[in-house]
């Protein structure tokens, strides 16, 4: 099932953190990731080589002239006692995989050229960053694959944590941009309790979720459908409802209750 639809999952709680003992670099790890995904032929890792090669001989020669005296002196223990001690080496060894490896660390630009740590920014900016990262990676993940399905699975957990609401209108959007732009057929699953999110998304991205009653279990209200009804029989009261449905308004999907007021008096008795 997995190999037939490609799902991925973007979990709400990551790694990331904004502490000053934080050392997980989160964000490092997953540009690393990135780069060894990308790279189209092992020409770096080639040039990589050769400057490590060269490394590792100047090396060497130091590593010879430092020990001598040391292995001189090993020599005498040995040929005094009547030990024979075999020859031995220093030799540096450098492998590629070995330096790709942790080597790409996260810096921020503060005040021109001064670079700060990566636990040194915000948290919303690096929870963004650590979103937008995954979902080009699974994009070319998929693409190198030779054989694709019709579509793919990517599971979004509450990406509005730690973002601000800018930030969460401005991810729905390009999200939504970046699939089209790509010609990407991925069907995309975001779980929200965010107002935001759902403001931006329209009634025709949008599957409500009603667990009140206990009886009846989980009902799933697919609001495509309420869209495509509502067009057909009455679009004027499609194009009110829509007009309304603001941010303060898409409140309403996570509420509880909700009480309606006729005007202004009477939200006011209320307050």
């Amino acid at each position: 099932i997995e190999n037939l639809f490609l799902p991925r999952f973007i979990q709400a709680q990551t790694k990331l953190d904004d502490k000053s003992d934080d050392n997980t670099k989160g964000l490092s790890r997953g540009f690393e990731s990135y780069f060894r995904l990308n790279q189209k032929d092992d020409s770096i890792a080639k040039i990589l080589k050769t400057s490590l090669d060269d490394t590792a001989i100047n090396l060497d020669v130091n590593y010879k002239i430092f020990f001598k005296n040391l292995f001189d002196d090993l020599k005498e223990f040995g040929v005094n006692n009547g030990v024979n001690i075999q020859q031995i080496e220093i030799k540096s060894q450098f492998e590629v995989e070995d330096v790709l490896k942790d080597n790409a660390n996260l810096f921020y630009k503060h005040n021109g050229d001064e670079l700060l740590p990566e636990k040194s920014n915000g948290l919303g900016y690096s929870k963004l960053i650590y979103i937008v990262l995954t979902i080009l990676s699974y994009y070319e993940e998929q693409s190198k694959r030779k054989t694709l399905p019709n579509f793919s699975l990517l599971f979004i957990e509450e990406p509005e944590a730690h973002l601000h609401p800018q930030m969460q209108q401005t991810f729905i959007k390009s999200i939504n941009e970046f699939a089209k732009k790509k010609n990407w057929n991925a069907q995309i699953v975001i779980t929200t309790h965010s107002p935001h999110i759902v403001n931006d998304s329209g009634f025709h991205c949008i599957r409500y979720f009603d667990n009140s009653d206990s009886k009846k279990g989980v009902i799933v209200k697919d609001l495509s459908v309420f869209n495509s009804t509502m067009k057909s029989k009455n679009s004027e009261a499609l194009k009110f409802l829509k007009q309304f449905i603001t941010i303060s308004n898409c409140d309403m999907f996570f509420a509880d209750k909700i009480i309606m007021v006729e005007g202004t008096v009477e939200r006011l008795l209320l307050h």
